[in-house]
């Protein structure tokens, strides 16, 4: 699945850099976004955090735009912008299997 592993030099879904790029300092704070992409495991792992052809900021704000024109509320952005942190935060959690899953590093 594209979410948790890329190929070298691909980049992730592009809703996740231009959250990053896009939301304002208050925004990231709520999400515990601060960190800058490369902080990121699922982001990083590639090795491929920049697409030359695309502006992440611009793409947020066109994203912000768009869900407006499609009605959504500002309590439905918070809550799909809150998952996307989530599966972020997710991705910097290493598991260990011996003797039942426990958690032995949480980056994020």
């Amino acid at each position: 699945n594209r979410v948790v592993r890329q190929n070298p030099g691909e980049r992730n879904y592009h809703i996740f850099y231009a959250l990053l790029a896009g939301a304002t300092k208050e925004h990231k704070e709520q999400y515990f976004l601060g960190d800058p992409p490369e902080s990121f495991h699922y982001l990083s792992q590639s090795g491929c955090l920049k697409d030359k052809s695309l502006n992440d900021k611009e793409l947020f704000n066109s994203v912000m735009d768009a869900l407006k024109v499609l009605g959504f509320t500002e309590e439905e952005s918070r809550d799909m912008f809150k998952l996307l942190s989530g599966v972020l935060q997710l991705g910097n959690i290493e598991f260990m299997t011996v003797g039942g899953a426990q958690i032995i590093n949480n980056q994020g």
